[in-house]
């Protein structure tokens, strides 16, 4: 493989805390996902930066599995945007828009981490957000301690394909 950023890119669970991601770094990451494929070019995804600690503590309360939350400064969220029935290929599209964005971000040195818990997922849908955006992941973002990312193995290719 001739690109190593998809090899290097790993979740991040510890942040740096006064080292800020500028919003045209952020803006810049959406851009990018916002390149994604989508089943008639429908582009079923929105976004929204989050950058207030207050609400960023909030979510890191609700989540039982991702409380490193509130280290974080930035987090952008994912919705679905539509009020058709739920569509696979929308999630489809959506999943490829955030590969896009945690690849950006990671070539310009950016730490991330895509967060799909229930609990923060089911949080966010009661809160006031538009009806036609349902929200879907969220992205946490900054400056990592790469030294203290999590490791994961990866299957063999023989292991997956059939």
């Amino acid at each position: 493989m001739k690109n190593n950023i998809i090899r290097e890119r790993k979740s991040t669970r510890i942040y740096t805390k006064n080292v800020y991601v500028s919003d045209e770094e952020i803006l810049g990451c959406i851009e990018a996902a916002s390149r994604a494929p989508s089943s008639k070019n429908t582009q079923p995804w929105r976004f929204k930066i989050i950058r207030d600690a207050d609400y960023i503590d909030q979510l890191s309360k609700v989540s039982k599995v991702n409380p490193w939350i509130k280290r974080v400064n930035s987090i952008v969220i994912v919705f679905r945007y539509g009020q058709e029935k739920d569509n696979v290929k929308d999630y489809l599209a959506i999943g490829a828009a955030i590969e896009n964005f945690l690849l950006e971000a990671e070539s310009n040195g950016i730490a991330t981490c895509w967060i799909g818990s229930d609990d923060v997922i089911e949080h966010l849908k009661k809160t006031d957000f538009n009806d036609s955006c349902t929200p879907v992941a969220l992205i946490a973002l900054g400056r990592g301690k790469s030294s203290q990312t999590i490791q994961t193995n990866r299957y063999n290719l023989d292991e997956i394909i059939l």
